[in-house]
């Protein structure tokens, strides 16, 4: 009974702590550039009730890339609508409370700014409270704060919230909650469940794989999968809409529509252990939560669910190793696992649950995460190889942290 009576107190001061880490750091100026660009843009031709055509909202021009023209007259977006989804209320907060500006001046790009922020605590929340009835409370909240300070949502929910990572990280959380916490045998569990891995779908197509975690941790009776697979259609289809506006199509591939060079043969090692942005030497701690991953899938309980977030993360690397920029380009760390934290997450935990003394890795780790921070933006260009001469500098910045 102590235990759950003190389990909200925790929960609060895990969003109080990874605010106070977010909002001094928070910048919610309109930078619009090429992925902030392309998932705004669905909401001021939402609100102007007109056709979008991604050349108008840029600053500059922009790349041939995206100008190509697709069987439709409009250029086409190969950026998802989920985070224009769940900007919306937000982006129409600020719709009304400044009725007489363009939709894309400055007020609007904060808003949805702001939504991230609230996308970052609720998706640590929700982490949380999925970890938490099987690791403990401890082990839950070293988790989930690792999960801001320790790896690329760092950056991505404060200095540059206008990507769709934060969103993503978020809906992948509330399914964790949803499997870990909630009762598999109602249908409105099911239901929820399925609009999150639609929006998933709608921010990265990928992530329709995460449809395996609810569905590997119990086979659901037919009207529960039929409100699952409902609830997915419904969420996924504005993206759907969208592409055939755009690519004169339902079901695309956008990137290699656009580019037909863009996948090649997967690059896992180095996405995964290359200083080009690989995912372990820029997060380590990501590591570790891979090694707790596979000894969470030892034991009997819970086994199911970790296995399936194993396979999960072993076909986001290939995927991601599969791109012809696998370091994902302007890109703070492995940016494009961001989705994947919440599942590592539970490899934190339970490295934490079985022996304390993890703590202090991660620990080390999120020090590491912050000088990183500070050479992102200063020492180490964003595209350029995490060199020793960096690392050297990075290492005089923390020292005199």
């Amino acid at each position: 009974m102590a235990h759950t009576a003190r389990t909200p107190l925790v929960a609060a001061l895990l969003v109080l702590v990874c605010a106070a880490v977010i909002l001094p750091r928070f910048d919610p100026s309109p930078k619009p550039g090429y992925d902030p660009l392309g998932y705004f843009c669905y909401l001021p031709a939402l609100f102007d009730g007109r056709p979008f055509d991604l050349n108008e909202f840029a600053v500059s021009a922009r790349p041939m890339f995206y100008r190509e023209k697709i069987e439709t007259p409009r250029t086409v977006d190969p950026w998802g609508v989920g985070p224009a989804i769940g900007w919306l209320p937000f982006y129409a907060l600020s719709d009304v409370t400044h009725p007489d500006l363009p939709h894309t001046a400055p007020p609007f790009w904060r808003a949805c700014a702001m939504g991230t922020v609230v996308f970052a605590l609720a998706g640590i929340l929700l982490l949380f409270c999925a970890l938490a009835p099987r690791f403990g409370r401890f082990a839950a909240f070293a988790a989930a704060l690792a999960a801001l300070l320790c790896t690329p949502m760092l950056l991505y929910a404060s200095r540059e919230p206008l990507f769709g990572h934060v969103f993503a990280f978020m809906l992948v959380s509330i399914l964790m909650w949803s499997v870990a916490t909630r009762d598999l045998g109602q249908w409105h569990t099911w239901l929820v469940m399925g609009l999150a891995c639609g929006l998933m779908a709608d921010t990265r197509p990928q992530l329709v794989l995460c449809v395996i975690l609810p569905l590997a941790v119990r086979w659901p009776r037919a009207r529960h999968l039929g409100l699952f697979g409902l609830g997915m259609l419904l969420a996924f289809f504005p993206q759907m809409l969208m592409w055939r506006m755009t690519f004169g199509r339902w079901l695309v591939i956008p990137q290699a529509t656009l580019n037909h060079e863009f996948f090649h043969t997967p690059a896992v090692w180095q996405v995964l252990f290359s200083p080009l942005h690989g995912l372990f030497p820029w997060h380590p701690l990501l590591l570790l939560g891979l090694v707790g991953l596979l000894l969470a899938a030892l034991p009997v309980p819970g086994r199911r669910l970790a296995l399936a977030a194993v396979a999960v993360f072993a076909t986001q690397v290939v995927i991601n190793g599969a791109g012809h920029d696998w370091w994902g380009g302007w890109s703070f760390g492995g940016r494009r696992f961001t989705d994947m934290v919440p599942l590592l997450m539970l490899g934190v935990a339970n490295m934490v649950a079985l022996s304390k003394a993890m703590i202090l890795p991660v620990a080390l780790t999120a020090w590491w995460n912050f000088g990183l921070l500070w050479a992102w933006r200063g020492v180490v260009h964003p595209v350029a190889p995490l060199t020793w001469d960096a690392v050297r500098q990075i290492a005089r910045h923390l020292i005199g942290l």
